[in-house]
């Protein structure tokens, strides 16, 4: 699995899944998401963090980051 994290916007260029925008998607993004949604994190960027488009933020997601983490 490799995917294209990259996301068109009309402002800029976001890296899907760089959920705290320091140009790289590791385990503190994860961390991010998991906070998130255990609620103990209520501001997340939401198009940084729904990698796979579904309009929510949940496990699919952190899937979706850690396998680009291994595979990378």
């Amino acid at each position: 699995f490799k995917s294209n994290l990259h996301r068109d916007s009309l402002y800029s260029n976001i890296l899907i899944g760089d959920v705290n925008t320091d140009n790289n998607i590791d385990i503190l993004d994860v961390i991010l998401i998991v906070s998130y949604i255990l609620g103990n994190n209520n501001s997340i960027n939401f198009d940084y963090a729904d990698i796979n488009y579904d309009g929510a933020i949940d496990i699919s997601d952190i899937i979706l980051i850690l396998n680009y983490i291994l595979i990378d």
